[in-house]
C-alpha cells in the first residue's frame, strides 16, 4: 500500500498563525489586566486607610464618626449602631440606700443601712446595693432587679423610695465614667429576715447609721452616705 501520502498529510507543517489574530489575542487579555491591577489598588488603600483610622474599642469604625467621646482616651462605654454611628456616653447605675427601721424602737439612731460586701473588684469592700441598668430596662426596675439579686430582698421603688441624689463626677468609679441615680428607700425590720448576698455580692448586712462612716467602701459610696447622713440625721454626720 501506498502511505506516503498519508504521511505527507501527516508530517505537513503547521500553518503560520497571522499576525493579525496575535495581536487580537494581546488586546482583548489587556482590559482584564487593567481592571485586576486597578481593583488591587483601590482595595490596597482602603486596607491601609482602615488599618490607620480605626479604634481598638470598635473595630472597622472610623474615628470621626465617634460622638460623645474618643475611646482612646477616655474610659466611657462606646457603643456602635448598624448604620455607622458611634455614640461615647458613662454608665448608667441605679442603686438604693435602703434604711431598714425597728418597729419597736423609736430612736431613728438605731435604724439600720443594708450594705454589700463586694465579691468583683473593687472587691471585699462595703457598697450600697445597686448596678448597671440594663438595655430596655427604666430606671427603678433596675434597682428593684438588683436590691432582690444582691440582698434577696424585694423593695417597690414606688412604695418605698425616693429620689435622692444623682451622682455624675466622672473619678468616682475608676473602672469608667459611671452616672448612678440613688434612691432612698425605708422598710421595717420584718422584711430583711431572709436577706443574703448573692450575684456579685459575696454578703450582706445591716450597719447601724451610726457605725456607716466608719467601714471602707467602694467607689464614693463612703462620701454618699455621709452626704445622706447629713440631710437625713445631721446629728449624726461627722463634722
Amino acid at each position: 500500500n501506498d502511505t506516503s501520502g498519508m504521511l505527507g498529510a501527516r508530517m505537513s507543517p503547521r500553518r503560520p498563525q497571522s499576525p493579525l489574530s496575535t495581536s487580537i489575542g494581546v488586546v482583548r487579555s489587556k482590559p482584564l489586566i487593567f481592571v485586576l491591577v486597578g481593583l488591587t489598588t483601590s482595595l490596597c488603600a482602603a486596607l491601609l486607610f482602615i488599618a490607620s483610622n480605626v479604634t481598638p474599642s470598635c473595630p472597622l469604625r472610623i474615628r470621626s464618626v465617634f460622638h460623645g467621646g474618643d475611646p482612646r482616651t477616655n474610659n466611657g462605654t462606646c457603643v456602635c449602631g448598624a448604620d455607622g454611628y458611634c455614640m461615647c456616653g458613662p454608665s448608667l447605675a441605679s442603686d438604693a440606700i435602703i434604711e431598714v427601721r425597728h418597729q419597736d424602737d423609736s430612736n431613728a439612731q438605731e435604724a439600720d443601712v443594708v450594705l454589700v460586701v463586694r465579691k468583683d473588684p473593687p472587691k471585699d469592700l462595703h457598697a450600697i446595693v445597686g448596678g448597671f441598668v440594663e438595655v430596655g430596662e427604666t430606671i427603678e426596675n433596675a434597682v428593684e432587679r438588683e436590691v432582690l439579686e444582691e440582698a434577696n430582698l424585694h423593695i417597690s421603688v414606688e412604695k418605698d423610695c425616693q429620689l435622692f441624689s444623682v451622682e455624675s463626677n466622672p473619678k468616682r468609679d475608676l473602672r469608667r465614667h459611671t452616672v448612678s441615680v440613688v434612691h432612698h428607700c425605708v422598710i421595717s425590720d420584718k422584711r430583711v429576715k431572709d436577706i443574703k448576698g448573692g450575684d456579685d455580692a459575696k454578703s450582706v448586712k445591716l450597719v447601724p447609721l451610726s457605725k456607716l462612716v466608719e467601714l471602707r467602701y467602694a467607689f464614693d459610696h463612703k462620701e454618699l452616705l455621709v452626704k445622706f447622713l447629713k440631710a437625713k440625721y445631721p446629728h449624726l454626720a461627722p463634722t
